[in-house]
């Protein structure tokens, strides 16, 4: 009788997470809608247009701020399409907000169903689970910053879309319990990375240490080693990233026109743009 309740609930788990990722494909769809119609057709002008010129090499690159978005920007910008440079741009940022509301209704709906523990709330956790994602990603669709960001090119919801990213591999973390680990050092290389690219990572690199801490307890593990390689990962990830960063940006004639000597001075100056 056990082991029948057992998988039943395992059952029951599949099921509920097949609901959950067609709600966060559905998020994901409605906000490719609203911003598709509503996307920008020029650069808007802004800091991240001033950005793209340096990037794209039609202005000195003052300093290697959002190093990735930039690299991602210049990728997409010489690409050759149909379509104008300032359409495919902002499409960038419309792909980030749409894959971000996904993010956030499966990562609100995975933490609903994994604090329903009584018996009881099971045959609820569905509903709620459902309900809980599809409201969090709506209110993330529509809130004004985020619908802003998402129909023109801004590197802001690009730094939100990675740290979502991030936070996702808590999920397989959670559902692997052997794989702790693995995901701890893969989250800690993410928030290196992260913190090299956008200041969002700074206040959230403590949250994603005590998720770190939370799911490995929860996975009946002990926590010093999964936090100890969260620690060690994150530290890696960033001296790599950032000396890779620095490395090419002191290749070009704007470092020494700026007074940057060596990797040290850009990685003070991306510190100090991001605090």
């Amino acid at each position: 009788m056990a082991e029948k309740k057992k998988t039943a609930r395992k059952a029951l788990a599949v099921s509920l997470g097949m609901r959950l990722w067609l709600c966060a494909l559905g998020s994901s769809l409605v906000a490719l809608v609203v911003y598709g119609l509503t996307l920008a057709g020029y650069v808007f002008p802004g800091e991240s247009a001033h950005l793209f010129t340096q990037w794209m090499g039609m202005d000195a690159l003052a300093a290697p701020v959002h190093p990735i978005w930039g690299a991602v920007v210049k990728f997409v910008g010489g690409m050759s399409s149909l379509s104008s440079v300032a359409v495919r741009l902002n499409t960038l940022s419309l792909l980030c907000g749409a894959l971000s509301a996904g993010f956030v209704c499966a990562l609100v709906g995975f933490f609903i169903l994994n604090t329903a523990q009584h018996e009881d709330s099971q045959p609820h956790a569905s509903a709620a689970a459902s309900l809980g994602g599809l409201t969090a990603a709506f209110a993330f669709v529509f809130s004004t910053a985020v619908w802003q960001s998402s129909t023109h090119l801004d590197f802001n919801v690009f730094g939100v879309f990675l740290a979502l990213a991030v936070f996702m591999l808590f999920i397989p973390m959670a559902r692997f319990p052997r794989l702790t680990p693995l995901f701890a050092m893969l989250v800690g290389v993410g928030v290196g990375v992260g913190l090299v690219e956008s200041p969002v990572f700074v206040p959230l690199a403590p949250v994603y240490l005590m998720a770190v801490v939370v799911t490995s307890v929860r996975n009946d593990r002990k926590f010093y080693l999964p936090a100890i390689l969260f620690l060690v990962a994150g530290l890696v990830g960033f001296t790599v990233v950032a000396r890779l960063v620095a490395s090419s940006y002191l290749a070009l004639p704007a470092a020494a026109a700026v007074g940057f000597e060596d990797a040290g001075d850009v990685l003070v100056k991306l510190l100090r743009d991001h605090l």
